[in-house]
Parts: structure tokens; C-alpha cells; sequence
């Protein structure tokens, strides 16, 4: 959901302000980007020096501060991305976030009915299982999908399980750190990600 909605002052506060003590050392924004450079959970756990099966309990702490008055506005030019891509794609979110948030969220813009699939924490903690799940789901193969994010974390378990990436400019990590990671093109802004899909 941090393609579609300038989640970073958002995701700040919330993660500043949950009573979750394993959160307690995230003292800049800069930390918690570094986070979202391998699975946020899993991360979360390894900085606590905690086994990461407990990450299952992490997001059940998170969730108060995500459900709650959570709301990041829609970045500019994605809704229409996402009007153009339904046409011919089946479109799913795969999301550090909640379900019932991003169902609000996506209300709230208009584009609930825009996907087909939204997998978020709640599912599993572990993106990379998430996506084999909805593959397995939608019965198609990871060569025919393609993954829109602004993280490295999320290109990183996309590569596990065979799912190319394409970066987007304008969310938690700079194009240079997408690039490194494996996406196969950046979109400097919403457009792009047209361009790259398309070919």
C-alpha cells in the first residue's frame, strides 16, 4: 500500500506511538526505513534479539495503531494507474498493513473493487509466503506477475519465490537502493509503471 498511499508520516506516527516495547528503539525515520529493507516483522525481531517466530504476535500488537485513524492520502496519478491497469490485469495488494485498513483505505479512494486479492499482515507476517499463497489462489504462475513497490524488503522475498519487481520513486526507499535490489525498471512517477509493464 506505500505504492498507492504516502504512508511514511503515517507509518511514523503510528510506529512512535503503539505501547508495543519491541518498537521502542525505532528513534528515526531513518530506522525505521532500514526495516523495510528485509520483512518488517522479521526485521522488528532480529533488532530485539527475539526468535522471528514471534512476529505473529508483533502484528497482532500493531494492529490497534494501524486500524485505527491511520489514513495516508492517495499519491497523485495512481488512482488512474489503477484504472488503466484493471482493464486487462488482475490487480492484489500484498501489504505490511492490515486488511481491514487497506479495505478502508481503498474504500475511502474509491478503489475497493479494483482488487481482486488483499493479503495483508494479518494473513502472515512473511510477504514472501503471501505471495506464493495468492499465487497458488489465483492459480497463476510467478513469471506472469509482477510486483509494484517501494521497498527493497518487498523486491527481495518477491525474488524468492520468482516474482520480478518494478520500483516506484516516490516511497520509503531512494530508485538507486530498488535498483540494487533486483527491480527490473523504476517508475520516476506514476506513468511509468504503464511504460515498464508494457514494455
Amino acid at each position: 500500500d506505500g505504492t498507492l498511499f504516502d504512508s511514511e508520516e503515517e507509518a511514523w506516527r503510528a510506529l512512535t506511538t503503539t505501547k508495543a516495547h519491541e518498537l521502542h528503539f525505532i528513534d528515526s525515520k531513518k530506522r525505521m526505513m532500514q526495516l523495510y529493507c528485509g520483512n518488517f516483522y522479521e526485521e522488528v525481531c532480529k533488532a530485539n534479539h527475539i526468535s522471528v517466530r514471534k512476529a505473529g504476535s508483533l502484528e497482532r500488537k500493531l494492529r490497534r495503531e494501524f486500524i485505527g485513524d491511520y489514513a495516508p492520502h492517495v499519491f497523485g496519478g495512481m488512482k488512474g494507474v489503477v484504472m488503466d491497469l484493471e482493464h486487462n490485469h488482475t490487480l492484489a495488494i500484498v501489504s505490511s498493513n492490515f486488511n481491514k485498513t487497506i479495505k478502508r483505505l481503498l474504500h475511502h479512494a474509491k478503489m475497493a473493487s479494483k482488487f481482486t486479492i488483499i493479503s495483508g499482515a494479518d494473513n502472515e507476517p512473511n510477504k514472501g509466503k503471501r505471495i506464493k499463497m495468492m499465487l497458488k489462489k489465483m492459480g497463476i504462475k510467478a513469471k506472469d506477475v509482477i510486483l509494484v513497490t517501494d521497498t527493497t524488503g518487498d523486491i527481495k522475498e518477491a525474488k524468492k519465490v520468482g516474482v520480478k519487481s518494478i520500483g516506484v520513486a516516490w516511497g520509503f526507499h531512494r530508485p538507486s537502493m530498488l535498483t540494487k535490489a533486483g527491480a527490473i525498471g523504476i517508475a520516476k512517477r506514476p506513468k511509468d509503471i504503464l511504460r515498464i509493464i508494457h514494455g
